[in-house]
């Protein structure tokens, strides 16, 4: 079915004659109500739009499909996806606590109670729109991604690692170098690790020099935990590169973070150009290791990362045969986090022994090729030779063992 999201799509729809159905997302159609009510309206959706009553009769009558938005939301059930000016509408860098008057603050508040960090009890209506517009977001980042020609490569990581971490300034200049080779790259969206490689995407286009002088800005405000200032030195970075913090990105900055509400109380970093932000984690999760058409890179993290690796390993190992595995790259830019020996049970460090099961589980699957596609790395360079090699642009070539759960999932939004 046709999806029309814009406005100026309408007049192309009826210039075909007797148009086939279509799906109206999000728009104000009240000035063509007369000549929507002569057109074969039988099998059409309207999703989010603003219609005249003559209208929405006229389309029930004909056998159409008309979910309106719910009003008294702190959100729109159907729209686009995120900028940062988005999100973070009502925030002011210079006046404290302003993130509490934010978009992003008044729907964390309106899903979780921000005492317990645990969903509120909402209504069962409250609970489908919330449903609806994460559906909406999962269509939006599907149709950004399949606009988009070249592959993508997800980062995760521990969202607790300040910006003065050894490993932040690491995860930053490898995203910048995977996105320099015309990679998309991927986030959760959140502080940390996250927020590294979205930094080291949004710098892609920029000196090498860039990276230090931002994160020189950052460091003023290390952990998210800050929140105020955390925002406030992302906000001049921005400010700094783009004239204006809210101001739209250059093209070759372009990355995505997808964060979710149930974290809402980690600010999403302000260096992701798109942002995808769920209620429900469970799809968030899901479409995080599912996307990354070109692999994933796991920085140093904890049980949530851990959770990460193990959802992409089981997607590797049952995949259908014809398509090929997600590289998986485990990022070692502490030596040895994750092949730590699995008989020292307890390490301060929080190292994890993560490699020796990763590999027999790839090794199980050798002659679907799932072992090949596994790196143990510390060295940035050859993790990108490495994802570039098992996962070519497209215009350079389709990967031996065919396309990836990724490509699958975005060619349903194409």
């Amino acid at each position: 079915m046709i999806e029309i999201d814009n406005v100026g799509d309408v007049d192309p729809w009826f210039a075909a004659g007797s148009p086939t159905p279509a799906s109206f997302l999000g728009i104000d159609l009240r000035s063509f109500t007369s000549r929507l009510i002569a057109a074969p309206l039988r099998d059409c959706a309207f999703l989010g739009c603003e219609l005249e009553e003559q209208l929405s009769s006229a389309a029930l009558k004909a056998g159409a499909f008309i979910v309106p938005e719910r009003p008294g939301l702190p959100f729109r059930m159907f729209r686009p996806i995120y900028s940062v000016a988005d999100i973070y509408s009502g925030f002011d860098p210079q006046v404290p606590g302003s993130w509490q008057t934010s978009f992003d603050h008044s729907a964390y508040s309106w899903f979780m109670d921000p005492a317990t960090k645990a969903p509120r009890q909402i209504g069962l209506a409250d609970r489908m729109a919330a449903r609806t517009h994460d559906a909406a977001m999962e269509r939006a980042i599907g149709r950004f991604l399949a606009a988009f020609p070249g592959r993508a490569v997800a980062f995760m990581g521990g969202h607790d690692r300040d910006r003065t971490d050894a490993g932040y300034r690491k995860v930053a200049a490898l995203a910048r170098e995977l996105r320099r080779t015309g990679r998309m790259i991927i986030t959760g969206g959140g502080p940390g690790f996250m927020e590294a490689a979205n930094l080291g995407a949004f710098l892609a286009p920029y000196p090498d020099g860039e990276l230090d002088s931002s994160l020189a800005t950052l460091s003023a405000a290390p952990s998210y935990r800050q929140t105020h200032d955390w925002l406030r030195t992302a906000c001049e970075v921005r400010t700094r590169l783009l004239g204006d913090w809210k101001a739209a990105e250059r093209p070759e900055s372009s990355n995505l973070g997808i964060p979710t509400w149930l974290y809402g109380h980690e600010p999403p970093n302000l260096f992701s150009s798109h942002i995808g932000k769920f209620f429900f984690n469970s799809l968030r999760e899901d479409g995080l290791v599912t996307i990354a058409d070109g692999g994933i890179v796991f920085a140093e993290g904890n049980a949530g990362t851990v959770q990460e690796i193990f959802q992409d390993v089981t997607q590797n190992y049952y995949r259908p045969a014809g398509l090929a595995p997600t590289p998986m790259v485990l990022f070692n830019s502490t030596p040895g986090f994750w092949n730590l020996p699995c008989d020292q049970v307890v390490d301060p460090a929080r190292k994890k022994p993560v490699h020796q099961l990763l590999s027999q589980l790839a090794g199980e699957r050798a002659a679907s090729a799932f072992d090949s596609a596994v790196l143990l790395e510390e060295d940035p360079a050859k993790i990108v030779q490495f994802l570039t090699r098992t996962a070519p642009l497209r215009a350079g070539g389709e990967a031996e063992a065919g396309p990836t759960k990724g490509e699958l999932w975005q060619a349903g939004f194409a």
